[in-house]
Order: structure tokens, then sequence, then C-alpha cells
């Protein structure tokens, strides 16, 4: 009977080592999960609940939020978002939407951009037509223009736009899927920079976009 009862304290006393190991490595993995996520400071964000005066200049009134979105439409004009602070290198990441296509004469532009030389800094997408250019320039050198994707942007569809930005290389993805880069250092901004969301019209009709929010974050 003592030998039973030894036995039945031994196994108990297993099995709660056991288990006791499992739930604290799984309190070890949640905290560092939270670790890593409270570690993630975003340089900007916004979902666009009301356009922010502290976050962002804007020129012209074709520029407001409505229903959590930042809508920009204008005809024979252009609509300029520009972030209040200016960044050295980082990621940009937008959920973005077409509502009136593009064409020879309507663009939409987002990305980091230099508003002062007028991009002879700049890493960012151009919308022409339905097809998407990443540009990357530094200082007064040539820039790189290269088509990133073919003419088959739909309008009226949520496109996840990202800027990889470093001192060695930057990267375009949308939904993800990597698009276009260069690791030339002729064509990687090395200036602090701002975010721009804007589109443009010339005589061309009506041009309407969205943002459903927009992060920036450090590379580092």
């Amino acid at each position: 009977m003592f030998k039973i009862m030894w036995i039945s304290v031994i196994l108990t006393w297993l099995v709660i080592s056991v288990h006791g190991g499992d739930c604290m490595a799984d309190t070890l993995s949640e905290n560092t999960v939270q670790e890593k996520t409270s570690q993630q400071q975003y340089l900007l964000a916004d979902e666009f609940d009301s356009l922010d005066g502290e976050k962002w200049h804007v020129k012209n009134q074709y520029a407001m939020t409505e229903e959590g979105r930042l809508i920009l439409n204008t005809s024979d004009s252009n609509v300029q978002v520009t972030s209040v602070d200016d960044f050295l290198y980082g990621v940009m990441e937008a959920k973005i939407k077409i509502t009136k296509p593009a064409n020879d004469n309507r663009f939409y532009y987002i990305g980091f951009f230099d508003r002062e030389s007028w991009g002879k800094s700049c890493s960012y997408i151009m919308i022409q037509g339905n097809a998407v250019f990443f540009i990357s320039q530094k200082d007064k050198d040539s820039p790189m223009f290269r088509k990133a994707a073919k003419d088959d942007l739909e309008s009226y569809v949520w496109y996840t736009v990202k800027i990889v930005w470093g001192p060695k290389r930057t990267e375009l993805f949308m939904n993800d899927k990597s698009l276009a880069y260069t690791e030339d250092p002729k064509y990687i901004p090395q200036k602090r920079l701002p975010v721009i969301l804007d589109t443009f019209s010339v005589s061309g009709g009506e041009v309407e976009c969205s943002a459903d929010w927009i992060k920036v974050w450090s590379t580092k």
C-alpha cells in the first residue's frame, strides 16, 4: 500500500512539473511576442478618423476624411498631403484605392518625397493609367524610373503599398509582393524626407483616390 501511494505521489509530481513547464513556456512565448510588439514604435500612424493638422500639411481643400478614410478628389488641379515629420530611412505602408482611373493626364503619388527640391531626393510610386512606376533618386543624380507592375491595376480595389527604404536598398511591395528594388547607391536617397499622398490632373478630368490607413516605422 505504501509503495502504491508513493508511486502515485511521484506520478502526480511529474504531471504537475510537465504541465507547469508548458505553462511557463507559453507564458514566456506570450511575453516575448508582447515585448516585440511593444518595441515596434511607429514614427507615424494614422487611420484617418480626422485630418490631423499635427500630422499633415494639406494643400487646397480637396482633401477630406470620411468614414475613417482620407479622400483626395479634384479636377484640373492637384491635391498634396505631406507629413509634418520627415524621416531618414524607414518603412512606409499604406492601404489605398483608386476610385477614378488614371490616364495620361491623371496621376497618383505616394511615398518618400522631397517637396523643396521637387523630388530630387525621393523613393515613391507613381500611378499612371493602370501602371505602377517605382521612382528613386539621390540628390541631383538621374532617377531610377522603373515600371513595377503591368497595366493591370484595378480601380475600386484596395491595395497595400509598402516602400522599404534603407541606406543600401530601397524596395517596393504591393500586397506583400516585391515588385522592384535597387541597391545602386546613386539611386538611394540619403537625406530626411517627408511622406506624401498626392493626386494630380492636367485638364484630364476628375481624379480620386482613398487611403484607409498609413504607417511609417524605422528600418533599424
